[in-house]
């Protein structure tokens, strides 16, 4: 979501006089999510956060440096762990978001995860060169 702050600069002239307004955005997590152990047993460095939302719910996805995707519900009650990458060594660099669709990036490969179903989509371009 995009948030423009008006400065000191800008005016409403329709208004007949000056407004200056400012925008301040807080987010606060009220309950803990907690970090799942990874194979060292050990809790992964975690590489990517998203809040995103599908047929409905929403949810707090986390991507580790093991390559690994967390799933949450609203609430922070953990819903799955699911494998992003078969590629050794590589993490989840980041997610994108839009409207219900939340893709992934790791290392070589990218695809997208069906929140409903718990389950990852890998995408192939064999002929992609970037």
């Amino acid at each position: 979501r995009r948030v423009d702050t008006v400065s000191a600069d800008n005016d409403t002239r329709y208004l007949g006089a000056s407004m200056v307004s400012f925008v301040n955005i807080s987010v606060v997590l009220r309950n803990q999510l907690e970090a799942l152990s990874g194979a060292d047993g050990e809790a992964p460095r975690m590489t990517a956060l998203a809040m995103a939302s599908q047929q409905g719910s929403k949810y707090f996805i986390m991507g580790d440096a093991e390559g690994k995707i967390s799933v949450f519900s609203i609430d922070g009650t953990f819903r799955s762990r699911l494998d992003g990458t078969s590629t050794p060594g590589a993490g989840i660099e980041g997610f994108y978001v839009h409207l219900n669709q939340l893709l992934f990036r790791a290392g070589p490969e990218w695809g997208y995860i069906d929140l409903e179903n718990l389950a990852v989509k890998h995408v192939e371009c064999p002929d992609f060169e970037g």
